[in-house]
């Protein structure tokens, strides 16, 4: 009986996280691709978290999905999809994370931003989360 109303309480839980752009009851579609693919992904590439951040009034989606690239810690995107990157780097077109934004974009922010913006993550708000490979 425990179990299930742990269950029941973990379903609402969830529920009341999903969010998205400007409030909205659905993700957008570019997040919507992304859950599909991690969902079937047996490469290890969308393995990992995604949380919805609110900052200055944005929404900002964060994820520790690896894209194929080795080790960067966490990506961020903006309601659109496109990638938060630091205006001084240079652009890397990634065509992992192209095959769910269609496109590769950019948000440029200056390292000030960056840095605040990181310091202050909550990630309290989890979207989606798959940990493991299916088999």
């Amino acid at each position: 009986m425990k179990r299930v109303v742990l269950m029941v309480i973990s379903a609402m839980i969830c529920g009341m996280m999903f969010s998205s752009c400007d409030s909205k009851d659905e993700n957008p579609p570019w997040l919507t691709k992304l859950i599909e693919l991690s969902k079937t992904d047996k490469t290890g590439n969308y393995i990992g978290s995604i949380w919805l951040e609110k900052y200055k009034g944005q929404d900002i989606y964060v994820t520790n999905m690896g894209f194929g690239s080795g080790g960067v810690a966490y990506y961020f995107f903006d309601s659109s999809g496109a990638s938060i990157i630091n205006k001084n780097y240079e652009k890397h077109p990634n065509p992992y994370i192209e095959s769910f934004t269609g496109k590769a974009s950019y948000a440029e922010v200056d390292e000030e931003w960056l840095n605040n913006f990181s310091l202050n993550m909550k990630l309290n708000v989890l979207i989606y989360s798959k940990l493991r490979f299916l088999r």
